[in-house]
């Protein structure tokens, strides 16, 4: 079976950057699950240190009828990821706990993830687990489970997301497909950063969440801003929001939430 090189770019990337880090492989078979078509049509990505474990999970996962995008073994294996081009990302455990801001970022970008952990490696499972991977499966593998681990997690993302597309707290509305927010069906004008930053605390009113955490939904895998950028965001949020910027709390020493309820 040929692969297919491709560059992809994030927004204000060069595609020449891209190109270093990421080449994909379209691999097209049989098997699809009908309630998981959408989904299967949209690549996979596959980081892993090993070329042959890529091997095997992009047959595994084409003979089920999803495409894969391979990312390089070396340099950032998320270099030029497009947000909007990934149903899932299936990443060598030791990557995931050597980077561990990488499946805090996937999840901002609702990619889900399922680690491959290396039985030689000592990378453990619940450590895995503990950092937000969706589900942990050891090395070497069954292809069969392999392929129903990764549609359990992605019926589980589908049905997550149906019913969360919109969210709304008091009167703000926050649409995550359409990317757009309103207070009182007035829409705003938000960067990314901003939208994610609401959409995070929304999508759980009454959670507290340090800058840490909110930091790395918002934050590109490799950079490294300080934590109080995220109060600079905040205060620009709340200045949007206006008196809706009332529902987004500080809790001092720690971080911030969204109000449960506005008693």
């Amino acid at each position: 079976m040929k692969g297919t090189r491709t560059s992809l770019e994030l927004p204000g990337s060069s595609r020449r950057a891209a190109s270093r880090g990421t080449h994909e492989t379209l691999a097209r078979g049989s098997g699809a699950s009908p309630s998981l078509a959408g989904v299967i049509a949209t690549p996979v990505l596959v980081a892993h240190r090993d070329r042959s474990t890529c091997d095997a999970v992009r047959t595994a996962l084409a003979e089920a009828g999803f495409t894969t995008r391979i990312a390089a073994a070396t340099g950032d294996p998320f270099a030029g990821l497009d947000r909007h081009a990934v149903a899932l990302a299936v990443l060598d455990a030791r990557l995931a706990i050597g980077r561990a801001e990488a499946i805090s970022w996937l999840h901002g970008e609702h990619i889900p993830v399922v680690c491959l952990a290396p039985s030689s490696a000592g990378a453990d499972p619940a450590s895995v687990l503990e950092l937000g991977a969706d589900d942990v499966l050891r090395e070497p593998f069954s292809p069969r489970e392999l392929v129903a681990r990764v549609k359990a997690v992605l019926r589980g993302y589908e049905r997550a997301r149906a019913p969360s597309d919109t969210i709304d707290l008091g009167p703000i509305t926050v649409d995550r497909r359409g990317r757009h927010a309103a207070v009182r069906g007035r829409r705003l004008t938000l960067t990314r950063s901003e939208l994610e930053l609401l959409s995070r605390l929304v999508a759980s009113p009454g959670r507290v969440f340090n800058r840490d955490e909110l930091l790395a939904a918002i934050t590109l895998p490799g950079k490294r801003p300080s934590p109080r950028l995220i109060d600079t965001h905040v205060v620009s949020l709340r200045r949007k929001l206006g008196p809706a910027g009332e529902w987004i709390e500080t809790v001092r020493g720690y971080g911030y939430r969204a109000r449960a309820d506005h008693a």
